[in-house]
């Protein structure tokens, strides 16, 4: 792999990681100022886990 393909794909990790991390602090902040419900706790946990555990995979195909 390139080293420039192996940039993005670092950068779009750092990304998500800390699109999850903000996920996270957006529920905590929405629970100590509005006390959101479990519904909408449970959602964006899901969202953060999701992000959290998700795999890029890529392939290379040659004829």
């Amino acid at each position: 792999m390139s080293f420039h393909l192996e940039q993005e794909v670092a950068d779009y990790s750092e990304r998500r990681m800390k699109l999850a991390t903000a996920i996270t602090d957006y529920a905590d902040w929405l629970d100590r100022q509005h006390g959101i419900d479990a519904e909408r706790t449970l959602r964006l946990a899901d969202t953060a886990s999701t992000l959290r555990q998700d795999k890029l995979v890529v392939a290379f195909v040659a004829e």
